[in-house]
C-alpha cells in the first residue's frame, strides 16, 4: 500500500491545478481564434456582396435589415467595430472589457438561443474567471494569446 504524506498530497493538488488552469487557458485560446475567424468571415462576406468600407463604418445595431441579411447567410452578426482585427489594432490600449462589450453585443444582436457561439460565450467568460479573478491579469493573459496566435498564423 502506497501512502501519501501531506506535501504529496499538496504537490498533487498543485499539478492538477495546472493541469486545470492549461486548460482553461488552452480553451480561451482557441475561443479567441474561432471568434477572429468569424469576423474574417464576416469581412470576406461584406466583401463578396460588395459592400463597401465605408458602409461597414457606417453599420449600426439599429440597421435591422442588414443585420437580418447578414445573419440569414452566416448564422450570427459581429459589429465592425467588436471585430477581432480592432482589437489587435488598439495595441496597449486593449483591454479585456474589450472583449466583454463585444461579447454583450454579440449576445444583444443574436438573440437566438440556439446559437452556439453564445453558448461558448458562456464557457469562454467562465474560464476566464477561472484563469484570474482581476481584468489586468486577464487583459494580460488574452494579450499573451492573441500574440501567440499571430505567431502561428504568421
Amino acid at each position: 500500500m502506497i501512502r501519501f504524506t501531506a506535501k504529496s498530497k499538496i504537490d498533487r493538488l498543485s499539478q492538477l491545478n495546472n493541469i486545470d488552469l492549461k486548460h482553461n487557458e488552452n480553451w480561451c485560446t482557441n475561443f479567441l481564434v474561432t471568434y477572429k475567424h468569424l469576423c474574417e468571415e464576416l469581412s470576406s462576406f461584406f466583401t463578396e456582396i460588395g459592400v463597401t468600407e465605408q458602409q461597414i463604418i457606417e453599420l449600426k445595431e439599429d440597421d435591422n435589415e442588414v443585420i437580418s441579411l447578414i445573419k440569414s447567410h452566416l448564422g450570427y452578426m459581429i459589429m465592425p467595430e467588436h471585430f477581432y482585427v480592432d482589437w489587435t489594432n488598439k495595441g496597449s490600449d486593449f483591454s479585456y472589457g474589450d472583449i466583454t462589450t463585444a461579447l454583450r453585443n454579440f449576445e444583444r444582436i443574436n438573440d437566438d438561443d440556439q446559437c452556439v457561439i453564445k453558448k461558448s460565450i458562456a464557457t469562454f467568460e467562465s474560464n476566464m474567471t477561472k484563469i484570474s479573478k482581476h481584468n489586468n491579469e486577464r487583459t494580460a493573459f488574452v494579450r499573451r494569446a492573441m500574440h501567440y496566435i499571430y505567431q502561428k498564423e504568421a
